[in-house]
């Protein structure tokens, strides 16, 4: 893949990147390549500003806890990189899926962009999450090494998630023929109910998440885990992260959905792939229930 710069090597504004893209759509003028470039750029820096105000925000809480220097901690981060990475892989992908269509666009160049801008994220996110100071400050051990393999797998996310987009399993279930609805379901610990939009609208909704059945469940799934033989094996200590940060999220003063939802979605995972007898049956059921109360 080669790399393409901006004119004279210059990172276009994101400011100005948002008020041309304001003025394309008002005057249906057809994107150029700098303007997707730009884009490009402008989910990279919100997507890394959004990861410093909320590390700095976990910082606190966790330090008002006494569980600064924790795996807590670097879980929480973790979920943080993972979660910010996603929102803005997805909105690359869905920039390039629109430009992509427009004429006179070379689409592999546009292509190629958006997987070099998605792969550089991954460290500016970890940069702005100081991940390197975090396992200074807590040190080698269990919870480091489990981190940074959930941190390592983001390239081949990023890889995978490509190869998704390209023969267009990304969007099963949720676009076919045209005029179909797009429903973007957010999940957030508030009330609410998802609507049906109109025939080719775009509809943002809000979804509901049930702590008192999510506690419950973690701790079913905690007390099962606690009855596994020593030394715990490499999914019972993946568990444990998760069952971690979901913990810390549901005594936080503001509960961060997303990191819930992709916790208990790990969990869920790594039961359903667990092979030679790794978990026992009840942890898996455990596990299971839990990752199920996610939509």
């Amino acid at each position: 893949m080669v790399a393409i710069s901006a004119p004279n090597g210059a990172r276009p504004s994101p400011i100005s990147t948002e008020k041309h893209m304001y003025r394309l759509m008002q005057s249906r003028e057809a994107p150029t390549f700098n303007d997707f470039l730009s884009r490009l750029y402008t989910l990279q820096s919100e997507a890394v500003d959004r990861a410093k105000a909320e590390s700095r925000a976990i910082a606190a809480r966790n330090s008002a806890r006494g569980l600064l220097r924790s795996g807590a901690t670097l879980k929480a981060m973790a979920s943080l990189i993972e979660g910010e990475f996603d929102t803005a892989l997805t909105a690359m992908l869905e920039t390039l899926r629109h430009v992509g269509q427009q004429p006179g666009l070379d689409y592999e160049q546009l292509r190629s962009q958006t997987f070099l801008r998605a792969q550089e994220l991954i460290p500016m996110l970890a940069g702005a999450c100081e991940m390197v100071k975090w396992y200074a400050m807590i040190g080698s051990g269990a919870a480091e090494a489990v981190i940074r393999e959930r941190l390592d797998k983001l390239p081949s996310t990023l890889k995978y998630r490509m190869r998704q987009f390209e023969v267009g399993f990304d969007r099963i279930g949720v676009s076919g023929a045209a005029g179909v609805t797009n429903n973007i379901v957010n999940a957030h610990i508030i009330s609410g109910v998802v609507q049906q939009a109109g025939a080719g609208s775009m509809l943002h909704a809000e979804a509901d998440l049930d702590l008192n059945a999510i506690g419950t469940a973690a701790g079913a799934l905690e007390a099962e885990v606690a009855q596994a033989p020593a030394p715990p094996s490499r999914e019972i200590q993946q568990i444990n992260v998760e069952l971690a940060t979901i913990r810390a999220q549901l005594g936080a003063p503001e509960p961060r959905a997303s990191a819930i939802r992709e916790a208990a979605k790990s969990i869920r995972h790594i039961a359903e792939q667990a092979a030679g007898g790794a978990l026992s049956p009840s942890i898996i059921s455990a596990a299971v229930a839990l990752g199920g109360l996610i939509r």
